[in-house]
């Protein structure tokens, strides 16, 4: 396995640890218990525990079923632990030299426009079917 592969492996298994740890605090923070929401959502309790723990990693479906029943979206939770990955493993891809480093700075402060997004045509050529 090359190192790019096991670092792939690293980040999305640090990911599900912390979208469980994501859910675990959310589910909290609403004043919910973990046995409240598996009953609720229909699923045994201590599958639930093992979900929230990432041992296996929590099935989207059913992370979908616990956002919703406590009142918060998917995404948010996905972007948090994403967040976390980001502060610990640092940003994928990897940032290999200073332009690169620099170009990407840039556009996360907005310092970058995309051509397509100043394109006085795109909305014409959105609504062009392809042929």
């Amino acid at each position: 396995m090359n190192t790019d592969t096991e670092l792939l492996i690293q980040r999305s298994q640090l990911c599900s640890k912390y979208i469980g740890a994501e859910l675990k605090g959310a589910i909290r923070a609403r004043g919910y218990t973990q046995g409240a929401v598996a009953d609720a959502i229909g699923r045994p309790r201590p599958t639930m525990t093992n979900w929230l723990n990432s041992k296996p990693a929590i099935p989207v479906a059913e992370a979908v079923q616990i956002c919703d029943f406590i009142g918060i979206k998917l995404e948010d939770i996905i972007h948090r632990a994403q967040q976390r990955v980001e502060d610990e493993l640092g940003p994928w891809p990897p940032i290999q030299d200073d332009d690169f480093a620099d170009v990407l700075a840039r556009a996360n402060r907005g310092d970058i426009t995309l051509a397509a997004n100043n394109n006085p045509d795109k909305e014409r050529e959105m609504e062009t079917p392809d042929e």
